[in-house]
């Protein structure tokens, strides 16, 4: 049609369980968590030929996550059960977006890609506030932001590519970033921090291929990553409180927190 030439869409669907247990040794307890994810998801993507030497590819995406999560205290030796603390508050995660991307052959020598992307991330969420006397029962959290890139290709000669591009990303929070009450290290419990804010990276990549004799290839490249509001696990307080009782045990507080920046410098060389 006179809006594209191929359309390819997609409507998926996932059901997702998943289990922990956890009981120190010679401790009569056993702590069980169980979350449940429930997972819908839409996108159409168009293709457009514009001309012999320029692409345009465009579309739009929808991701829905139901999140469900419970918690079990279980007594070994006298064989009984209680409710107990879940990892996550019950959720709702969504995230919507549009895109289009312009490819275009310059000439023999040069390609250039450019690219754009509009996201809006959308967050409701529920905290049980039985075990654990969070200053909060809910939290909403709404983000939506344009990210873009533009990339180009050299090739000076038919065994060498000379390769630079400029991009932006953002991620928004999410459950797990925002909404987890966890102890992945024994003595330190991570909160929830319904204040969290996106993060927002500027990128910066150069690099280049050569084929020595059709049998040697050798790429190498230099990359730059500046992130404002990065996120981040610190200490944090909970009603005034830095250390809270958790799994029968006093531990540290932390939360996942904005930091006022981030810088991430590398350089990668390979031989094949």
């Amino acid at each position: 049609t006179g809006w594209y030439d191929e359309m390819i869409w997609r409507l998926a669907f996932q059901d997702f369980k998943e289990s922990r247990m956890e009981r120190d040794i010679n401790r009569s307890t056993r702590f069980l968590r169980f979350e449940h994810v429930k997972a819908w998801s839409a996108n159409i993507d168009l293709i457009k030929k514009l001309s012999e030497k320029a692409t345009l590819n465009y579309g739009i995406e929808g991701v829905i996550n139901d999140v469900a999560s419970t918690g079990e205290d279980q007594d070994i030796v006298k064989g009984t059960s209680q409710r107990g603390p879940s990892r996550y508050p019950n959720a709702v995660w969504s995230s919507y977006a549009a895109f289009a991307g312009y490819d275009v052959k310059l000439s023999n020598k040069i390609n250039v890609q450019a690219g754009a992307r509009y996201s809006y991330y959308s967050q409701t969420a529920e905290f049980d506030n039985t075990f654990f006397k969070l200053p909060f029962t809910e939290s909403k959290i709404n983000n939506g932001a344009l990210t873009g890139s533009m990339g180009m290709v050299y090739r000076p000669g038919d065994k060498t590519s000379i390769m630079a591009s400029l991009s932006t990303g953002f991620r928004s929070p999410n459950v797990d970033d925002s909404g987890k009450i966890f102890d992945a290290v024994a003595g330190f419990v991570t909160v929830p921090n319904p204040e969290l804010k996106a993060e927002y990276a500027y990128n910066a990549e150069i690099g280049f291929v050569h084929v020595f004799s059709d049998k040697v290839r050798l790429d190498a490249s230099l990359y730059y990553t500046y992130v404002d509001n990065a996120m981040v696990k610190r200490n944090f307080q909970l009603n005034g409180q830095d250390s809270i009782l958790y799994n029968g045990r006093m531990s540290r507080v932390e939360a996942i927190q904005n930091a006022a920046n981030a810088k991430v410098r590398g350089a990668q060389i390979g031989l094949e």
